[in-house]
C-alpha cells in the first residue's frame, strides 16, 4: 500500500517508486516486486473502473414486442433505441482505441516536489481529468501510516510516542 500511495503522488509516480525498489532489492527480487505492485495498482484501477459503469435505461432491452411504423420500418421509439446502442458501442470501442486514465496520469510530468504541496487538494482539483483515480486516491490516502496511544492508553500503562 505504501507503493501504491506513492505512485498517487503526482510529484514522484511510477518512475521514482520504480527506482526506489531497485534500491532497496537485489535486481531480480526487484523486478519481481516491481511486478508485484505493478499488476497490484492495475487491479484496483480495473476494480475502480468497473464499479463506475453504470447502465442505462435508453440500452435495456424491453421484454415486449417490437412495433413497427409505415412500410415496415422501424419506428421513433425503436430508431432512438438502436441510436443510443449505437452511440454506446461507439463510445466502447473509443475506450478501447483511447489512452486509459492510468496511462496518461503516469505519462503526464510530474508535479514539483515543494514543502508545502497538499495532495488531497490536488486530487480535488484534478479529480476530473482522473475520475477513478481520484477515487482510488480518496481511499487509499485515507489510510494512516501510523497511530498514537491517546492518554486513556498512557494512563492505564500503554505506549505513549514522545515528541
Amino acid at each position: 500500500m505504501l507503493f501504491i500511495s506513492a505512485i498517487l503522488d503526482p510529484r514522484y509516480k511510477w518512475d521514482c517508486v520504480e527506482y526506489g525498489i531497485c534500491q532497496m532489492y537485489e535486481s531480480d527480487v526487484a523486478l519481481s516486486v516491481c511486478g508485484r505492485v505493478k499488476k497490484a495498482f492495475k487491479d484496483m484501477y480495473d476494480e475502480y473502473k468497473g464499479s463506475q459503469v453504470t447502465t442505462n435505461s435508453t440500452s435495456t432491452q424491453s421484454g415486449g414486442s417490437t412495433s413497427s411504423g409505415v412500410d415496415g420500418e422501424p419506428s421513433i421509439g425503436n430508431k432512438g433505441i438502436i441510436r443510443a446502442r449505437y452511440k454506446k458501442l461507439k463510445a466502447t470501442k473509443d475506450d478501447v482505441d483511447a489512452k486509459s486514465e492510468l496511462d496518461k496520469y503516469l505519462d503526464d510530468d510530474t508535479e514539483e516536489d515543494v514543502d508545502d504541496f497538499d495532495i488531497l487538494k490536488w486530487w480535488k482539483t484534478h479529480g476530473a481529468r482522473y475520475p477513478t483515480l481520484s477515487l482510488i486516491a480518496r481511499d487509499i490516502l485515507a489510510i494512516p501510516v501510523s497511530t498514537v496511544a491517546s492518554e486513556s492508553d498512557f494512563s492505564t500503562g500503554g505506549r505513549v510516542i514522545n515528541s
